[in-house]
């Protein structure tokens, strides 16, 4: 969702999924957000499940909607809220690759009980190794 105006736009959609989720067809529903006032919505709405946001610890130089603190009080609210939040764009989509900017990145979002779960994009078989063993550092320390 790139706007505020989303539980508007898609009214019938989620309608639709909301009744869909009443008769036990579908478990959560959510939004993807690609805007810092979607993701506020998004945060207090209680429809919303489940919010897949952009988040890393560089900002919109590295794909995100807004600052590192102003996203990060939004995610932290919506978890309080009872939100899922799986986190995108942790790696900047490609941007952070310097090896001390995906430390940095991954352990901001994992420190700060931002997400619940990431999503990170990679293109090789040695990407995968790396993420999984940055992401255990991160996790285990």
């Amino acid at each position: 969702m790139m706007d505020t105006q989303w539980p508007q736009t898609f009214a019938r959609v989620r309608d639709e999924l909301a009744e869909m989720k009443e008769q036990g067809a579908v478990r959560a529903v959510g939004v993807s957000c690609h805007d810092v006032g979607a993701l506020k919505i998004a945060a207090k709405d209680p429809w919303t499940d489940v919010i897949l946001a952009r988040i890393n610890n560089t900002g919109k130089d590295a794909e995100m909607d807004g600052s590192p603190a102003e996203v990060a009080a939004v995610l932290k609210q919506a978890r309080a809220n009872g939100k899922v939040v799986l986190g995108m764009k942790i790696l900047g989509a490609g941007k952070l690759v310097k090896p001390e900017h995906k430390d940095a990145s991954l352990k901001y979002v994992w420190q700060n009980g931002l997400v619940d779960a990431i999503t990170v994009g990679m293109m090789s078989p040695s990407e995968v190794d790396d993420t999984i063993r940055r992401m255990n550092q991160v996790i285990n320390a």
